[in-house]
């Protein structure tokens, strides 16, 4: 019996020290979408701990892997009924040895606690703690039993955002209606998102994280199916009301954003985003130049968008091309110039310096109205560029002082937000010839961005059709409070009309009419956004066009006003038959602007002339141009263009003003057209 007793108590033994010895597989689920910081697919994100193979340093065998997006995962093996003490560790650069812990939780040890049994486990998905005393299950919202979608996007490299009057909101899904919290109505104040805030963890982060801004939103389960394709976009929004919307994303090659709905409709978090996906690009030059901004705000003054008074200010250094700062321009006495002189840091010599000029007014700033036509990139396309030479002269001068509106140096021109002062009948027209000639002479094909073939696009040989489709105008300007959608049922009632009614001059002129009563007792504002679209298709931008708006103030201090417009002078790149500045046919063949070698300057057109006269001149290639009027004593009169230039065709308006703004006498003037290579002086004479 003794032996058998002792036997029995060794068999004990053993197998205690089996069980004690057994290891138990742990999978560690975890999301990032709540980590302070700009959290990638290469950053270290880990699990650390005090029981192998964790550590509390950066050599932990917890090195989380990305699974997708926001989602992290990593499988570990402990002692079965053991407890391990852990935390969770996120540097966005790929540095274990940096700062990065979470926040203290509210357990007993502050730590994550586990106590592992002795079968395989998958943990529920953990979110990395920012906060203190946070339950360590925690999530960034509460569940529903809709589809609950986390939102994130970073406005960090967005230098236009202002997030003291600003903020963002999710808009997407179907049209008319909603899902949920979802839609694409422009007065819908739900999905409004929330600048997040630091971690409480002192030093552990220093990325300003109030650069993204995130929230949630509720989609009904039974408004969608499994696999569906869920379209969103953001935009910028006033701060308080959440109207109208300012500002849409404006994606590389248009569109818009989306996500599949997965097998079940869980709820989900979508990896962040920058906006317009245009990531932050730091200055890396070397340089510091003096550059002298200077601005002929004639134009903002007649078009009611602009007072002298009014604080002017440019911001440069945009998307890396220098240090960003700002600076407010000073009114020259006696003219509509304004100017500042200050220095730009750490730029790069032989590149452009990107820069933006605002309107403060009534404790409210305004980013000007303005789109480089022929920058491709979404980053840049709204910001002015100069030119700094390599090497640099003792000041580079960026005047933007040209009446033109293509040119890259065009006054610059604002929205004017102000209430309407009185009842004013506003008649908006539109050319429609720039679409006819493009289809017709280029052979190009007008697409409707908002709608696959046929409807709203124009092939070659359909060009006498667009006359008979007509042209409809959306967006708030047609006196509705937003955008309507782009199809012939929803914009039945803004069709526009070219048969002498409606306040159409001439009928079968092409040049379409509409009307609209604007009245204070309607809240209307001065500044109109619309659009025009072909057979009430979304198509003015011929192939893209998302964020390109017509935006014309009204002059309130008469009962009536007329806005003209051209079809497509939002987007005058693709109809480049047309020319918009004298809206007429412009040049016949694109060719014959790209095969020359050299530049060529062109006598200017009217010669003698009074008031205005057009000097034309092609470029083979991207070159810094000066041109520049000298009157009969060889003094400078005006420079109208000093910077780099596209290539091309080029004209430019001279209406008899010198630099000051001032009208000149009559007589003999000869202008100047210089580049690195060439140099040509050509006479003309002001008569009056």
């Amino acid at each position: 019996m003794k032996k058998f007793t002792v036997m029995w108590s060794v068999l004990l033994i053993i197998l205690a020290a089996s069980v004690v010895s057994a290891q138990v597989n742990v999978t560690f689920r975890v999301n990032a979408s709540t980590v302070p910081d700009t959290m990638g697919p290469n950053s270290v994100f880990q699990v650390r701990g005090g029981t192998a193979p964790l550590t509390w340093g950066g050599d932990t065998g917890g090195n989380l892997v990305n699974i997708g997006g926001d989602y992290w995962e990593v499988k570990l093996s402990f002692p079965a009924n053991s407890t391990i003490y852990y935390k969770f560790f996120a540097n966005a650069a790929g540095d274990p040895n940096g700062n990065g812990w979470e926040s203290n939780l509210n357990t007993g040890s502050t730590n994550r606690e586990l106590t592992i049994g002795v079968n395989d486990t998958i943990l529920p998905l953990q979110y990395f703690n920012k906060v203190t005393g946070n339950d360590p299950l925690f999530t960034p919202y509460t569940p529903t039993d809709s589809m609950d979608i986390w939102f994130r996007v970073n406005m960090q490299a967005y230098q236009p955002f202002d997030p003291t009057t600003q903020t963002l909101m999710v808009k997407g899904g179907t049209w008319p209606g909603s899902w949920g919290d979802l839609t694409w109505n422009g007065d819908s104040t739900l999905a409004a998102m929330s600048p997040e805030t630091p971690s409480d963890n002192a030093g552990q982060f220093t990325y300003p994280v109030e650069n993204f801004y995130s929230t949630r939103v509720r989609i009904p389960k039974d408004s969608i199916t499994v696999g569906q394709n869920i379209e969103y976009k953001f935009v910028i929004v006033d701060k308080n009301t959440l109207t109208p919307v300012i500002e849409w994303e404006n994606l590389p090659g248009g569109g818009n954003r989306s996500f599949v709905v997965s097998a079940d409709k869980p709820d989900t978090t979508l990896y962040w985003r920058w906006w317009n996906d245009a990531p932050y690009i730091g200055a890396t030059g070397a340089d510091t130049v003096m550059v002298k901004f200077r601005a002929d705000m004639t134009r903002a003054i007649n078009e009611n968008g602009f007072s002298i008074g009014d604080t002017l200010i440019v911001r440069w250094g945009y998307n890396g091309t220098a240090l960003f700062e700002e600076d407010t321009l000073v009114n020259e006495p006696l003219t509509n110039f304004y100017s500042v002189t200050d220095s730009a840091k750490k730029v790069h010599l032989g590149e452009d310096l990107q820069y933006q000029y605002y309107l403060v007014k009534g404790g409210n700033e305004y980013r000007e109205v303005f789109f480089d036509f022929n920058d491709p990139s979404t980053s840049s396309q709204e910001k002015r560029k100069v030119m700094i030479p390599d090497p640099a002269p003792a000041l580079v001068e960026a005047q933007d002082i040209e009446n033109s509106n293509t040119a890259l140096h065009r006054m610059p021109r604002f929205q004017n937000t102000s209430p309407i002062s009185q009842d004013v009948l506003v008649t908006y027209t539109c050319d429609l010839r720039p679409p006819y000639w493009q289809v017709k002479l280029a052979g190009d094909t007008i697409q409707n961005i908002q709608s696959n073939p046929p409807f709203g696009w124009v092939y070659p040989g359909q060009e006498d059709s667009i006359f008979v489709w007509g042209v409809y105008i959306n967006g708030p300007g047609n006196g509705t409070s937003g955008w309507q959608g782009w199809d012939l049922i929803n914009l039945a009632p803004y069709k526009m009309f070219d048969d002498g009614t409606h306040g159409d001059m001439t009928a079968g002129d092409s040049i379409y009419a509409f009307q609209v009563l604007f009245s204070p007792d309607s809240s209307d504002i001065v500044g109109q956004e619309f659009k025009f679209g072909i057979n009430a298709g979304d198509n003015e931008g011929g192939s893209t066009g998302f964020g390109l708006n017509h935006i014309e103030n009204i002059d309130d201090s008469q009962g009536q006003f007329t806005i003209a417009s051209d079809f497509g002078s939002i987007n005058p790149g693709f109809y480049w038959r047309w020319d918009f500045n004298n809206h007429v046919v412009g040049i016949d063949n694109p060719q014959d602007v790209t095969v020359i070698t050299r530049p060529r300057l062109s006598a200017n057109y009217p010669n003698p002339f009074n008031p205005v006269t057009t000097i034309n001149f092609v470029l083979p290639s991207v070159m810094k141009v000066d041109l520049v009027i000298y009157n009969v004593l060889g003094q400078k009169v005006r420079t109208l263009l000093s910077g780099k230039q596209q290539a091309g065709a080029h004209k430019v308006l001279w209406n008899g003003t010198d630099d000051h703004g001032q009208i000149v006498g009559s007589g003999i003037y000869f202008y100047r057209l210089k580049t690195k290579n060439y140099d040509k002086t050509m006479r003309m004479v002001l008569m009056k």
